[in-house]
């Protein structure tokens, strides 16, 4: 093999390299269950069914409107910030609460796109914070399970607050082991859940 000719395969194996690094959508191989198993929509809300936790629809900064979708720019806030959006019973969300709407089979942004439709691709490090500590879940592609990069600094929110029926929610707050991923092939959640 000539010298143009590895220039070119190493080329294209290159690219073929950056494209399946960066695909974008969800994986056609892998059938993603109807989003009304999981989640009743209303306007600008989410009720997942699984976890009883309600989610807004949109990212702070941008706003429902019906028929169009969630329009605006993504605020990109340090914690302090996104602390300061708790109110009326929004919260930000717990990792293990904020991890259970990350939709593995999808990826830039690995969310349902129908329930939480319009995230940034420049914007997919959101806000949790455990009680103690501020923490980050990537929705890039769900991993890391945390961002200690100067850029992480700055991330979007997703308000969450729980279902007015009452129900009692404990979810792990540990990383998932590796098969929790496969369980959301069949699931669409990756933590483990408790209703009590």
């Amino acid at each position: 093999m000539g010298r143009a000719s590895c220039l070119a395969v190493l080329c294209a194996v290159s690219l073929a390299l950056a494209t399946v690094s960066t695909w974008a959508g969800c994986n056609p191989n892998r059938a993603n269950p109807p989003v009304a198993d999981r989640f009743d929509i209303k306007g600008d809300t989410v009720l997942d069914k699984l976890t009883g936790l309600t989610w807004q629809r949109c990212s702070l900064g941008q706003k429902w409107k019906d028929k169009v979708g969630c329009v605006g720019i993504v605020d990109q806030v340090d914690f302090s910030a996104a602390r300061d959006e708790e109110v009326d019973g929004w919260r930000l969300p717990r990792p293990a609460e904020l991890r259970s709407i990350l939709w593995y089979r999808c990826r830039n942004p690995a969310i349902n796109d129908e329930a939480f439709p319009d995230m940034d691709p420049d914007s997919q490090w959101y806000w949790a914070f455990d009680g103690k500590l501020d923490q980050v879940v990537n929705f890039g592609d769900g991993n890391p399970p945390y961002c200690a990069s100067p850029k992480c600094k700055g991330n979007a929110v997703r308000l969450v607050k729980r279902d007015v029926s009452g129900m009692d929610i404990h979810m792990e707050s540990t990383a998932p082991a590796p098969a929790a991923a496969a369980a959301d092939a069949a699931s669409g959640a990756e933590d483990l859940i408790h209703l009590h």
